[in-house]
């Protein structure tokens, strides 16, 4: 056959399995064989056969947290070298170091949780630290804000789970300690943990997480398929989505399965319900936003809004996504403030308000969320802690109108989330609020 025919050929060849990849959707989500333990669900995500050739099996990858128990890896809190050769620690709250001893190529995903050093923290990225490589620079967030001291050990190991959900998404997604920080008080609080540092790691230690969570963890150790094709995850409670996750490589989603279900079911033990109807129809609107065909995998526009995405070599090693309400969230009243005040306006409890008291008390199996928000005066600092005043503003009075406090979830983002410009008085009126839901 001619050269010049053969190399047509493969042109063809070529651009016809290009056209293929790029129409064929990679990812899809088994509806068919969720597992579930009383309040969490998960539906797996299957590759396709070309998903699984393009980024092979992933052998080459080790855990970091199996490589420093067997003596292979360190991470420490920050070090620098001085002239003549020696080092000196000079921690930093933002980073820490690993040194990778083996020849693995090691990696450690963000939202994990380090135990040590001068305080507890929390991976702020996925990490990825090629064979004996030091020094390589771990962004981390802290998550005991209450400590900063160590007597002699400057080193770390990972605790068995990753940060509840809401926790990480402040912190891998929004990049904010002070949000971490106020997600951190918050579970604790909610759970009424006194933690003399204000550790989130006291959230496992507490009764409720111990007595119930070891139930999830080996139903799920279990029940989840080794599948080689399933590469990720969503995760729902009633039929409100908490997250998802997707890797390149099955082996690094089974490896992670036990630390991660921990980080779900803590969200379903704390906040979830029962499974619903609707949550087949919720995991498949999710993923229809997440997913597109072709070789992009996920909807860029959605990861930015929701998630976070983490690349290798030009591939991408893990998408997770954070949830968002489908359609169990259900807005039921709006209180408005002045400006710089937590007392609201008696004129704002309006036939909304009444309404929410009445169908909370009809619907007892139902929890209430309180978003509490200001306007762009005073510095973000100082926003943050005036919009969690107006919550609590909030959700005393619903208490005082007999709904028990554990239904009622608070959350506060400052001047994060206006709905209105902030360029007049008249505007920022409107974003001087709290915004009340019910979780269905």
């Amino acid at each position: 056959m001619p050269r010049k025919i053969i190399i047509l050929s493969l042109i063809g060849l070529l651009t016809l399995i290009s056209s293929l990849y790029g129409q064929q959707t990679h990812l899809t989500l088994d509806t068919n064989n969720p597992i579930e333990y009383q309040n969490l669900r998960i539906y797996p995500i299957r590759a396709s056969e070309m998903y699984l050739s393009h980024f092979g099996e992933g052998n080459f990858l080790k855990s970091a947290d199996r490589a420093i128990r067997a003596g292979q890896a360190s991470i420490s809190e920050f070090i620098v070298l001085k002239p003549d050769g020696s080092q000196e620690f000079k921690p930093q709250v933002s980073a820490l170091l690993m040194d990778n001893l083996s020849p693995d190529t090691l990696y450690a995903l963000g939202g994990s949780l380090l135990e040590g050093g001068k305080q507890n923290r929390m991976l702020r990225d996925d990490v990825i630290v090629m064979p004996n490589k030091k020094r390589e620079r771990m962004p981390v967030f802290c998550i005991e804000e209450g400590r900063w001291s160590s007597e002699s050990n400057m080193n770390f190991n990972f605790v068995p789970m990753t940060a509840p959900q809401s926790v990480k998404e402040q912190g891998m997604r929004h990049n904010n300690q002070q949000l971490v920080w106020n997600n951190v008080s918050d579970y604790l609080s909610r759970l009424e943990i006194k933690s003399a540092t204000d550790d989130l790691l006291a959230v496992s230690k507490h009764p409720l997480i111990k007595d119930k969570q070891p139930g999830y963890l080996k139903h799920f150790a279990q029940q989840f398929p080794k599948d080689k094709d399933i590469v990720g995850f969503i995760a729902l409670t009633n039929d409100r989505v908490i997250g998802a996750e997707v890797f390149a490589h099955a082996i690094v989603l089974q490896d992670n399965l036990q630390s991660l279900i921990s980080s779900y079911s803590t969200e379903a033990i704390l906040f979830g319900l029962a499974s619903s109807a609707h949550a087949k129809e919720a995991a498949v609107s999710y993923t229809n936003a997440l997913v597109v065909s072709g070789t992009k995998l996920f909807n860029p526009d959605f990861v930015k809004e929701h998630g976070k995405s983490t690349e290798f070599q030009g591939k991408p090693f893990r998408t997770v996504t954070f949830g968002y309400e489908v359609k169990n969230l259900k807005k039921l009243a709006r209180i408005w403030f002045d400006s710089d005040a937590d007392q609201f306006h008696k004129d704002s409890l309006s036939e909304a308000v009444n309404t929410l008291i009445h169908l909370a008390k009809a619907n007892p199996n139902t929890k209430l969320r309180i978003l509490g928000h200001t306007d762009s005066d005073a510095s973000e600092s100082y926003n943050l802690q005036l919009a969690k005043r107006r919550s609590e503003r909030v959700k005393q009075y619903l208490i005082a109108q007999g709904i028990d406090k554990n239904r009622i979830i608070t959350e506060y983002y400052g001047e994060s989330y206006p709905i209105a410009d902030n360029t007049d008085e008249a505007q920022k009126a409107l974003n001087r609020r709290v915004d009340i839901f019910m979780i269905l």
